[in-house]
């Protein structure tokens, strides 16, 4: 028993090691993401596919610059003249990440593309399903007298949906609102694989940066039982393990039992001290650096020990980064979820120890 006790407290230790990474991980990769906008990036493309838009962006140049969507920039981006909207060459401004929105409401994409339908009629004129209707079936037209407005299929798509229900307006907000929330469910599992390719790749610059070694890790907590016990200690007391925790508060805060923290203004200065992400970067790593310099686990390159290692050994150490940054790219969720299962695991093979201890702190 005490030996799967060990080979179950070793895993722990691991599970732990692997999480506190993961925080690290994705506080990174969500900063890098937010800073280089990838997310308005795939918006873009998605709606691209969804509108059937030519390489150019005509549409989405337009609906972009609709008043209900302009809003939703972060930043201000200047007017264009019109001239350029309807015939943009290289639409510098709104394919640029850094100004893109990354995230449109349904609702507000459907009011947004039927204003675009409708923005020849006057203002003194009320919108009905209609006036959105006959707009559709004037698009969907192969020769068109004015304008083109929206792509030919793309209008015969929408008036399909428009059919399909009850004739007003609140089911054509409906209609267009859900197609365009299918299409951003799509554009979520497109980012959610690019963050995961940053995430393998971030996770092991930090394994190889940080000399976090999966096998030497190991064999240190098997070989020393006051460490590996002093890692389950810290484990157990970390934020999500224990049944009333939520585990979710803890990946946000990134605090561990000694509550300690890095300044924020060591990680991000200037600008980046707004930057929620930046802040949460800085949290985490202060919680992995505080637990690795308590706990004493072999971490951080040395050179005296570099210098006298032989090829087996850098074979070794390769193999342990590789499968430390390898489980760092499997995410703190994961690792939460493992580590709770492990506690309650060990909490079942040792019911005697347990009983044990309390009988002998009531004498």
């Amino acid at each position: 028993m005490s030996d799967l006790s060990g080979i179950l407290d070793v895993c722990i230790g691991l599970v732990f090691v692997y999480l506190l990474l993961s925080l690290v991980c994705s506080s990174l990769v969500e900063l890098v993401e937010s800073l280089l906008k990838r997310r308005g990036l795939h918006l873009w493309d998605g709606l691209g596919e969804l509108l059937l838009d030519d390489g150019a962006g005509t549409f989405r140049w337009k609906l972009y610059h609709h008043p209900l969507i302009f809003g939703l920039y972060r930043n201000t981006l200047g007017e264009q003249p019109k001239a350029e909207l309807d015939n943009p060459q290289s639409p510098v401004q709104l394919e640029n990440p850094g100004n893109l929105p990354s995230y449109i409401p349904p609702r507000t994409f459907a009011l947004a593309l039927m204003g675009l339908l409708t923005e020849e009629m006057s203002n003194d004129e009320v919108r009905t399903f209609k006036h959105v209707r006959d707009a559709l079936a004037i698009q969907a037209s192969p020769n068109i007298g004015g304008t083109r407005v929206i792509p030919q299929a793309t209008a015969k798509a929408l008036l399909l949906m428009l059919d399909s229900g009850t004739q007003d307006f609140e089911h054509a907000i409906t209609a267009i609102g859900s197609w365009f929330d299918e299409m951003t469910s799509r554009v979520s599992g497109w980012y959610k694989r690019h963050a995961q390719k940053v995430a393998l790749v971030v996770g092991f610059a930090i394994a190889f940066v940080g000399n976090f070694d999966t096998l030497e890790i190991g064999q240190k907590l098997w070989s020393e039982p006051a460490m590996r016990d002093a890692v389950v200690k810290a484990a157990e007391a970390f934020p999500g393990t224990s049944a009333n925790a939520d585990p979710k508060s803890a990946a946000a805060t990134g605090t561990s039992a000694t509550g300690q923290k890095f300044a924020p203004a060591q990680l991000c200065p200037g600008t980046l001290a707004d930057e929620p992400n930046c802040q949460q970067l800085a949290s985490r790593l202060g919680t992995l650096n505080n637990a690795m310099d308590q706990l004493g686990l072999p971490v951080g390159w040395h050179w005296s020990d570099v210098v006298v290692m032989k090829p087996a050994d850098w074979l070794s150490k390769i193999l342990g980064l590789l499968a430390t940054g390898l489980a760092v790219s499997f995410g703190a969720p994961f690792w939460f979820d493992l580590l709770n299962k492990f506690m309650k695991l060990r909490s079942a093979l040792r019911p005697e120890s347990i009983g044990a201890k309390s009988t002998t702190d009531k004498t």
